[in-house]
Parts: C-alpha cells; sequence; structure tokens
C-alpha cells in the first residue's frame, strides 16, 4: 500500500544550436556535466552544509525521506539544476515540483540518497516538491520557490561586462529602477518594459551572486541570480581569468560529452616573440608559463580523431577549447525522451460584443466562400522557430445559427513559459487566403513535460494598427529576402504569424506590415517587437547571406529603421582555383564591422576538420602544419569546404568569448558564404 508522508528530517542527510550552411556551428550535446577530475565536486551522499551527525548506527530510515533540496530556489522559467538529498530514491522514483515533472532527460537518481533534475517553469512563489518512490509517497511544502526574474544569460566573467536581459513575470519594472548585483550597481541599465530589462554585468567575485532591486516600495531579490567565473565557464568554455601576465592555462574537452582530453596537443604563439608547445595531461590540462607570455595570443589545440580548433588573438590567462569528435560518435540507447503536452480550454469573444458573445464582433459578415474563422496558437521561444502553423484541432469555424458562445480547442505543447493566443478573420475557402482582424492573448501559461492545462483565451483586440519596415544599406547583390515582424512577450515567447511574414525575389528598402494589434490592452502593455530581416543571393545554393535581427523594439513608432549589417565575407587567399599554401585563409568585407569571425574547414561530407574563431576584426588566420600537431603528414586530400561566419554580438567582448556565442541567438547581425578550398 502506498502512503503520503510529509517531510521530515529523520534519518540521516542525505543539473540554443545554431545550424547554418553545411555544418553546425555549435554541439547539441548535453551541457550539463561538470570537469570531473578539473574542479572539486561535492559529494552527493549527504546534504551539503550538514553538520556529520556521528558515527553511523546502524539504523536507517525504512521509509522515503526527503532532507533537502538545494538549491530550494530558482528562475520562474526553469532550468535550474538541482539535487534532493534524502533517503530511499530507487530507479523507480519520480519528482514533481508544483505538479510538474522535470524533463525526464535532465532526471537521474544518483543514489538511494541524492537525485537530480533541472526545474520545469513554474508558478512565482513557493512550490511543493512530492518525490514517489513506487511505494511511498513524500509531499515537501514549499520545498522550492520560484523566484520573479531570471538573468540570461546566468553567468559571466568576474571582470564585469557581460550583457544580460533581466526577464520579469508579473514585475513592474520602471524607468530609474536600480538593479544590485552582490550590491554593485548594474550597468547601462535600459528598462525595455514592465518585465524586461537589459544592462550589463557590474564586477564581481566569482561564485553566485544575488540580484536585488526595489519595486513598489518593496525591497525584492532574486538569490543566486547570476553566478560569476574567474576562469572559463566550466559549462561553455572559452576564455576568462582577466589579462594574460606569463601564465596560460588551457583545457581541452570532448564538445559533446565535456570530458577531459588527454594527450592533445596545444601550441601557442605570439606573434614572433613566442611559441611554445606541449601535451595535455590525464585532466586535459596545458600550463605554459613564461616572462614573455602577454596577450595577445593565439592557441590552437588538436588531437587525432577530432576537428582541429584555433583561437586567434586574445588575452586571457585561463582557456578551455572543445574539440568535435571526428566522426561523431555511434549513439547509445535511445533517452527516454520529452514528454509531450497538451493545452486545452475554449475561445470567447469578449470586448466590445461581451463576453461570451456568440456574435464575433470583430470580425466583419463574411462574403459570398468566406467564413468565420480562427486559429490558436502557442508562442514560439524566439524568432528563430519559425511560423505556427495551424493546427486542426485549433481551427475553429464560426456558425452562428447554433447559438454556441464558447469554441473549444486543444494544442500539442512543448514544456515552458508561453502565451497561449487566437487570431480571428475571414477565410477565403477558393484561395486559402486569411485575413485577420482581431485577436486574444493569455499569459504566463506554464506548462510541464506530460501535463494538459486549461486555458481559456478571450478575443478582444482590434487588428487595426500598421508598421513600416525599413532597410539602410543592405548587402548589395542579396536581392532574395524574408521580413518578419514578431511581437515579444518576453519569458511568454513571441507571436510569430505567418501573415506577418513577406518573403519575395528583387531588392527591398520597405515592407509595410499591417493588421497588428494596439499595444494598450493589457495582454501586450509590456510587448515589444522583433524584426527579422533574412537576405540572399540569387544563387541556388542561396549563398552568401546576410541576417539582421532587432529585438525589444518598442511599439512607439510606426517606422522600424534596419540597418548596420555585417559585410559579406569574400574570399581573398587563397584565390578560387589556388592551392592552399602555408596554411594561411584570408577574408575580407564591406559593411558594419562584425564582434566575431568564425572559419570552419569541413571535408565535402561535412566532416569537420578545424575550426577558427577569432575577433571580428581579424582578417586572417595562419594554421599549424597538421603534422606538428600531431595529426598526420599532409591536409586530407581533396577539396575542402570553407565555411565563413561573420557576427555582430550586442556587448561582446572576445577576450571573455565562450561557445555560446557560437549561437546565432546572441547575434543581432551576421553573414556567411562557402568557399571551395583546394589543398596541395
Amino acid at each position: 500500500m502506498r502512503r503520503a508522508l510529509s517531510s521530515s528530517r529523520q534519518g540521516r542527510g542525505g543539473l540554443a544550436v545554431l545550424a547554418l550552411l553545411a555544418l553546425p556551428l555549435v554541439s547539441s550535446g548535453c551541457i550539463t556535466d561538470l570537469f570531473k577530475g578539473m574542479v572539486h565536486v561535492q559529494p552527493l551522499d549527504a546534504e551539503p552544509g550538514m553538520a556529520d551527525a556521528g558515527p553511523f548506527d546502524g539504523i536507517a530510515p525504512d521509509h522515503l525521506t526527503v532532507d533537502a533540496v538545494k538549491p530550494d530556489h530558482g528562475p520562474f522559467v526553469g532550468g535550474t539544476e538541482v539535487v534532493i538529498y534524502g533517503f530511499g530514491f530507487t530507479a523507480e522514483t519520480k519528482v514533481t515540483i508544483g505538479g510538474r515533472a522535470p524533463d525526464p532527460q535532465s532526471f537521474r537518481v544518483l543514489s538511494p540518497v541524492a537525485l537530480e533534475l533541472v526545474t520545469p517553469a513554474g508558478e512565482v512563489g513557493a512550490a511543493e516538491v512530492e518525490v514517489d518512490n513506487g511505494r511511498e509517497v513524500v509531499r515537501r511544502p514549499g520545498g522550492f520557490t520560484y523566484d520573479p526574474v531570471a538573468l540570461d544569460p546566468a553567468s559571466g566573467p568576474s571582470a564585469g561586462g557581460t550583457l544580460v536581459s533581466v526577464l520579469g513575470r508579473s514585475t513592474s519594472f520602471a524607468p530609474g529602477l536600480k538593479l544590485l548585483l552582490v550590491g554593485r550597481t548594474l550597468l547601462e541599465v535600459e528598462v525595455v518594459s514592465s518585465t524586461l530589462i537589459r544592462a550589463k554585468t557590474p564586477p564581481g567575485v566569482e561564485g553566485p551572486a544575488d540580484l536585488a532591486w526595489s519595486e513598489g516600495g518593496l525591497d525584492r531579490s532574486a538569490p543566486n541570480a547570476f553566478t560569476y567565473y574567474q576562469s572559463a565557464s566550466p559549462k561553455s568554455g572559452g576564455m576568462g581569468g582577466g589579462a594574460l601576465q606569463g601564465t596560460l592555462t588551457v583545457a581541452v574537452l570532448n564538445w559533446l560529452d565535456r570530458q577531459p582530453l588527454a594527450g592533445a596537443q596545444v601550441l601557442v604563439q605570439r606573434s614572433r616573440l613566442y611559441q611554445a608547445q606541449a601535451t595535455t595531461d590525464a585532466k586535459g590540462i596545458a600550463v605554459f608559463s613564461s616572462a614573455a607570455l602577454k596577450g595577445p595570443v593565439t592557441v590552437s589545440a588538436a588531437l587525432l580523431g577530432f576537428e582541429a580548433s584555433t583561437l586567434v588573438s586574445f588575452d586571457a590567462r585561463d582557456l578551455t577549447i572543445f574539440l568535435m569528435p571526428i566522426p561523431k560518435p555511434q549513439p547509445g540507447p535511445i533517452g527516454p525522451g520529452t514528454l509531450g503536452s497538451l493545452v486545452q480550454g475554449t475561445v470567447v469573444f469578449g470586448g466590445p460584443t461581451g463576453a461570451g458573445s456568440p456574435v464575433w464582433g470583430l470580425v466583419p459578415a463574411p462574403k459570398a466562400g468566406q467564413v468565420k474563422r480562427t486559429y490558436v496558437f502557442i508562442t514560439s521561444p524566439s524568432v528563430d522557430w519559425g511560423p505556427q502553423q495551424p493546427a486542426t484541432t485549433a481551427t475553429i469555424d464560426w456558425d452562428g445559427s447554433k447559438g454556441a458562445t464558447a469554441w473549444p480547442y486543444y494544442l500539442q505543447a512543448y514544456p515552458g513559459s508561453h502565451a497561449i493566443y487566437a487570431v480571428a478573420g475571414l477565410y477565403t475557402t477558393a484561395t486559402g487566403q486569411f485575413d485577420p482582424y482581431g485577436m486574444g492573448i493569455t499569459r504566463g501559461v506554464v506548462v510541464g513535460p506530460g501535463e494538459t492545462r486549461e486555458v481559456n483565451v478571450s478575443v478582444e483586440i482590434p487588428l487595426t494598427e500598421k508598421v513600416t519596415v525599413k532597410l539602410v544599406g543592405p548587402p548589395p547583390d542579396l536581392i532574395k529576402h524574408r521580413l518578419v515582424l514578431c511581437i515579444s512577450l518576453g519569458a511568454d515567447g513571441v507571436i510569430y504569424r505567418t501573415d506577418q511574414e513577406v518573403i519575395g525575389d528583387g531588392p527591398v528598402t520597405s515592407q509595410a506590415f499591417s493588421r497588428l494589434p494596439t499595444f494598450g490592452h493589457q495582454p501586450l502593455l509590456d510587448a515589444t517587437y522583433t524584426v527579422d530581416v533574412q537576405l540572399q543571393s540569387a544563387s541556388p545554393s542561396g549563398l552568401p547571406q546576410a541576417r539582421a535581427t532587432q529585438r525589444s523594439v518598442l511599439p512607439s513608432s510606426s517606422v522600424i529603421t534596419v540597418a548596420d549589417f555585417v559585410g559579406v565575407p569574400r574570399r581573398v587567399k587563397p584565390a578560387s582555383g589556388a592551392p592552399l599554401a602555408g596554411g594561411t585563409l584570408a577574408w575580407a568585407s564591406d559593411g558594419a564591422p562584425a564582434s566575431l569571425a568564425v572559419t570552419t574547414l569541413t571535408l565535402s561530407d561535412a566532416t569537420p576538420v578545424w575550426r577558427v574563431i577569432s575577433r571580428g576584426d581579424v582578417t586572417t588566420a595562419k594554421l599549424p602544419d597538421p603534422q606538428s600537431l600531431g595529426l598526420g603528414a599532409t591536409w586530407p586530400s581533396g577539396p575542402l569546404v570553407w565555411s565563413q561566419w561573420l557576427a555582430h554580438i550586442p556587448g561582446f567582448s572576445f577576450d571573455s568569448f565562450n561557445y555560446s556565442f557560437l549561437s546565432s541567438s546572441t547575434w543581432d547581425r551576421w553573414s556567411a558564404d562557402v568557399f571551395e578550398l583546394q589543398v596541395p
């Protein structure tokens, strides 16, 4: 028999992808693994910070206990790595937080006294933690607290200067707001809306940092909202530790599983003033020391069976390099996967028509061959996900003869924090054209894995507004275009309507978007626009290409100007048809400057060969001889594919680079092209 128990302290105390062109820039592998053997790892058989209870008396609890949840709080968007301590955990154990299960892929029973998970999104405030081992159930009321803010990113170097977004839920951020991180004021604070702030972090001390602010006369805080790291980030790799002053520590890890790579060759070069090479030890580390070792330096790392990597001209004393396996490892047993979720409810019409009215007053009377139709959607996490497509289970046609006042729908959903929105208009049967006239939005819909949520939507916002997007100085010869105007709802995602996406051929300098909502209604008071412009050449491959994404645009103007396009890269050396000589690659571009340049060499089948990461103003990469790094006597035979990206990242400093900056979600402007490269 199963029994529900209240939690006690009886017994012993006890965790974004850029897929472009021929090769992804970022691995989708797990990023939660610690540097085992490289950094201290807290033992998981006891609650951290608890004093030793003395010699074990031979009596263990004969029932399930939950003694601690560490950490016991985190942002409402989820994603907090949590360890639960207690006794009686088995392979059959299940956990919910606030009634929502974590993603099964993040859940792991470590031992009978500890398990780990990544929290699902949740409602702000205290949430009950429930543990069920198949025989007993323990509930810990208030065992985890969801904070009302989330920082993105949630970590950065101790030198400060990390550009962060502060996302709020039910907050009332206003101009003049003062934000403190470990008692230090955040810099360049921009209050975008009542639920969104952009700012830069002040310098800090390695470790977690509390965020504090005053709102409505009350002091509020989010403990451990941000983590400073002194060296390179243990999850995202890259650079850290401050300016290089005689000692450089390089860690080389497998990109997919973050395990140390012993035996990798590491080459450090400082112009002609310094050059040294070393082999990584069992922990994947190589240390270089010399009075001549000052920045900027260039570091290359290679290991047979992995993609080689070069980071060009940086000034930092700690560097973590990720190497991609070649070929990718064969997959093991298929994991449990993410449980599908369901959102269902009804659509009603309010506003001028009155809530629950049988008349869709915002939609004009249909003409012959037309019907009144409403589509229901769930928001996308970002503009990169593309528009939501109508689902037959969330497509509603009006039939006034039946006198209905509410119309049911249901949608498949993915876990997280979302909004559900309905768009009502006229559908022309013969052409499939849909003309929207009104919409409704329900915010703050938190969905857990495998959960079914009841969400009702009231259509009461007229679609009467118009916005014009103007392009200034787009790269010439890129005449295929795709322009998108989304509505951003902060932590609730973006509204990406198919009718707000314009695709066409030929040059474009201006595009009007109509049938937009007025932002004076409650669900949209803190909303902003996101403009996404994608330009391509007329070639069959669509290359070269350029993109500009303008986020958090306030809806205060009827004209949005998109400028400062990053210039398209063009090859300089070797020239087309010429062989690679001396390992030197050179490129050039016109237009706005880039923050980051990423160069990849692959075989024709996309097998990775070499990756170069450099400052945006660097236009040359000189690759070491493969033989010197233990990669064989020559370059691979046959042609190579040279892919070149140039990206602009707001607030970016190359000397604090980490691998998360290889995701296009951090870029606001970028361009790319691909060239064939002949090898001797």
